[in-house]
């Protein structure tokens, strides 16, 4: 190739980067920027669409996560456990041994029961 008509190509080649310049500062007004914000905006939807259902499939997931947790609760507590769960629950409680005495979560009471 002779020199010429590599300065030939090179001027072509920068001639085409001035028109992709262009082009992209012309905005929608372009026909085939427009045509490209028509694929990016119909990829979007898609994207969006494809985002709404993995966050249906993961709070589905989330509940039934939080159900097998409740049963594996359920199932691993022990006698003692719900024993345990359900004087904390009870308002008044007194000692077997100590008669006498009758208690509040709050307060205390002395006297006969």
């Amino acid at each position: 190739m002779s020199e010429l008509e590599n300065l030939k190509a090179r001027q072509q080649e920068l001639l085409n980067k001035i028109q992709e310049i262009g082009e992209q500062y012309e905005g929608i007004e372009n026909e085939h920027n427009a045509q490209k914000i028509q694929e990016l905006n119909k990829m979007q939807a898609q994207l969006m669409g494809s985002q709404n259902n993995l966050k249906q499939e993961l709070q589905s997931v989330q509940e039934k996560l939080k159900t097998i947790n409740s049963e594996i609760d359920k199932l691993s507590s022990t006698a003692t456990d719900k024993i345990l769960e359900a004087i904390k629950n009870q308002r008044w409680y007194f000692f077997k041994n100590k008669q006498h005495i009758l208690m509040d979560k709050q307060l205390v009471y002395y006297g006969l029961i």
